[in-house]
């Protein structure tokens, strides 16, 4: 059986992240551990118009995803997703093989300077219609399919992630314990069980949430819970 550890640092880092960009690196660090692969890519696009939001790769190459966004409608896997819902994890050749993949713009102008032959692809909502992909890409060798059962089994822990990054939004107001007790309202915790989780008294949750209130100028948790994951998919 596969390590699960990579999900579990997954965690680790949106706990840590003071910022969308820090939690965008941690994840993709975590990420790289998962599966063998050249590189991770963490993608935001807006898929209603097909606007790039955001990027990162585990090893910090630079990416066009506007390169991306141009080409997405060609793009089987972005097609597929559109058409079906899907979210995935796909792979790449199972909807294009060489010569088709290599024939198309989205090749030319993104995978191929990259040196992307092969793509295990997961696309996880953010907001509304902006979606975070996740693709694991190899030059060499294509993923098999017991790497892409495994990371169909992990993908429900990848959504929680991904949900939970959503709430690390408005860092410049929020405080760092602030936005932790806030994520972790977000995940259905009672001010009881965020209190034993972060050592601090049930009464300093509901202080450290009037705060919150406050400061997002909502009128309870479920209002500050929409206001940060609305703010969430600012670069």
């Amino acid at each position: 059986m596969r390590d699960l550890t990579a999900v579990l640092d997954l965690f680790v880092a949106t706990e840590a992240a003071r910022d969308r960009e820090t939690l965008r690196r941690g994840a993709v660090d975590a990420l790289a551990g998962l599966l063998p692969c050249d590189h991770v890519l963490w993608g935001e696009l807006d898929l209603q118009d097909m606007t790039p939001v955001a990027s990162v790769t585990s090893d910090r190459r630079p990416v066009d995803m506007a390169a991306f966004a141009r080409h997405a409608a060609e793009h089987p896997l972005v097609a597929h997703h559109a058409h079906t819902g899907d979210p995935g994890p796909l792979r790449l050749s199972d909807f294009a093989g060489p010569r088709a993949l290599h024939r198309l713009g989205v090749y030319a102008d993104f995978y191929r300077p990259l040196g992307v032959e092969h793509a295990l692809c997961v696309a996880l909502p953010l907001r509304g219609s902006t979606v975070v992909g996740i693709a694991f890409h190899r030059a060499d060798r294509d993923f098999d399919d017991d790497e892409l059962a495994f990371v169909r089994r992990a993908r429900p822990a990848l959504a929680m992630a991904v949900r939970d990054a959503a709430v690390v939004a408005p860092q410049d107001r929020l405080t760092r314990r602030e936005s932790e007790v806030l994520r972790r309202v977000a995940r259905g915790e009672s001010n009881g069980e965020v209190g034993l989780a972060l050592r601090i008294s049930r009464r300093t949750v509901e202080k450290h949430l009037e705060h919150v209130y406050r400061k997002l100028e909502v009128a309870g948790r479920y209002e500050a819970i929409a206001s940060a994951r609305s703010s969430s998919t600012s670069p």
